[in-house]
C-alpha cells in the first residue's frame, strides 16, 4: 500500500510554520531541562563520591594514627566525619529534590527552587575538604619539622 503525501489547503499552509515553531520551543525546552538535570546529576554524583572517598580517608588515618591523637586533633577528626556524612546525606536529599523538581517541571507544577541545597553542599564539602587538610598537616607537622 503506498501512501501519497497528504494535499494541504491554503489555512493548513499557513499555520503549519507556527507548529513547526511551536515544536522547535517544545523541543528546546525539553532538550536544556534534559542538559541541566543531566550536569547537575553528574556533578551530584561527583561530590558524592569525593565526600565516600574523603570519609574512607579520615577513618584510615583516625586508624592509622589513633595511639598518638590529642582530644584536639580527636574533635577535628570527628567534625570532618560529621561533615562529610553531612555531605552525603544531603547529596542524597538532592537527588530527591532533584527528581520533585523534574516531576514538577513535566507535570507543569509551580517549581521549588533548589538553589539553596547546592549551596550547603558546596559550603559543607569545601569545609571537609579544609578539614581534612588541617588533619593531615597536623599529623605530618612533626615529621616535617624534622626533615
Amino acid at each position: 500500500m503506498k501512501v501519497e503525501p497528504k494535499d494541504l489547503s491554503i489555512s493548513e499552509k499557513s499555520e503549519l510554520p507556527d507548529t513547526i515553531l511551536d515544536a522547535k520551543e517544545v523541543e528546546y525546552y525539553s532538550t536544556t531541562v534534559a542538559v541541566w538535570y543531566a550536569i547537575a546529576l553528574e556533578r551530584d554524583k561527583s561530590i558524592l563520591t569525593l565526600a565516600v572517598a574523603g570519609l574512607g580517608f579520615v577513618l584510615s588515618i583516625l586508624v592509622a594514627t589513633k595511639d598518638s591523637i590529642s582530644p584536639l586533633l580527636f574533635i577535628l577528626f570527628l567534625v570532618c566525619f560529621l561533615f562529610y556524612l553531612a555531605t552525603i546525606f544531603l547529596t542524597l536529599h538532592i537527588f530527591e529534590k532533584s527528581k520533585t523538581h523534574i516531576q514538577e517541571i513535566i507535570g507543569g507544577e509551580s517549581v521549588s527552587d533548589i538553589s539553596a541545597y547546592d549551596k550547603y553542599l558546596n559550603v559543607l564539602f569545601f569545609c571537609s575538604v579544609l578539614l581534612s587538610i588541617a588533619i593531615v598537616l597536623t599529623i605530618a607537622s612533626p615529621y616535617i619539622n624534622k626533615i
